[in-house]
């Protein structure tokens, strides 16, 4: 179960917190594609997935970009977004903010918390990058160590 301090802390600031999330969203990891094209074959199709069916859930258009600038298009759907954090409860905000802060992606919050993914599913695409890594370049272990340490702060975190 979450701390229920925490929980009280961003419900208290509610107006606060939904604006951070908002933010965040803009800088999804999600939403950035890698350069390398084999991470990309690798990868390409799932994130494509989670932005699909992030953008059919909240009734939005989100694009992928393949720069570092934030695509134009992406920056109209905050309203959208904004109204259905609005609309959630205060438990549902908190492990929302708390699960992004984790994956460095509001999308992936928001589809594991309404079950569209797994965990192991999430922390896999959150950090896709390191993970190509590793398995081109073997087992590092402080990496594993950090994912294994992310599961369980997401799993408390849905208890």
């Amino acid at each position: 179960m979450i701390e229920r301090e925490i929980v009280n802390q961003i419900v208290e600031k509610r107006e606060y917190f939904e604006q951070k999330i908002l933010e965040f969203l803009l800088c999804d990891t999600m939403l950035f594609c890698s350069e390398n094209e084999e991470i990309n074959s690798l990868y390409g199709k799932q994130i494509s997935k989670v932005i699909d069916e992030f953008n059919k859930m909240l009734g939005v258009d989100y694009k992928l970009s393949r720069g570092f600038d934030i695509d134009d298009g992406n920056k109209t759907h905050q309203d959208v977004v904004g109204k259905y954090l609005s609309q959630t409860k205060g438990d549902f905000l908190s492990c929302i903010y708390m699960i992004a802060t984790e994956l460095r992606s509001v999308m992936l919050a928001v589809l594991l918390m309404n079950k569209k993914i797994s965990v192991d599913e999430s922390v896999e695409l959150a950090f896709y990058e390191e993970n190509f890594q590793q398995k081109q370049w073997g087992n590092i272990q402080e990496l594993a160590d950090k994912n294994n340490q992310i599961r369980h702060n997401i799993n408390k975190i849905l208890e």
